[in-house]
């Protein structure tokens, strides 16, 4: 499936909102929400500073209307994590794991958006 940056925009809010900002309270919540927020807002200013980046033409995931394909990205990144996921240090939330049921849900939440 391919998806435009205003769906994965979307998709990036709900998987937020409901997977990671539920688990959260204070001034962690407001923080990552907030920095988050932004961060998905300049989506399509940053997509388009990278779509031409030579790693990203070779990686195929990104057309030239910037849209994305999210089947080959999820596809590629599940297939490199671990039975019992991976860890990825977040700024304001430390060290945080995924598994592959996170990034099935990031996918589904895009799809849905």
């Amino acid at each position: 499936m391919v998806a435009s940056i205003q769906k994965v925009q979307a998709g990036l809010v709900r998987y937020i909102d409901t997977e990671m900002l539920n688990h959260m309270d204070g001034w962690q919540k407001i923080g990552f929400g907030a920095v988050s927020a932004l961060i998905i807002k300049n989506l399509p200013n940053t997509a388009q500073r990278y779509m031409n980046h030579p790693l990203i033409q070779a990686l195929g995931i990104m057309d030239e209307d910037k849209n994305i394909d999210i089947d080959a990205l999820r596809d590629a990144v599940v297939e490199h994590f671990g039975e019992q996921g991976e860890y990825v240090n977040i700024p304001m939330l430390g060290r945080v794991k995924f598994t592959k049921d996170d990034i099935e849900a990031l996918y589904n939440h895009i799809k849905e958006a």
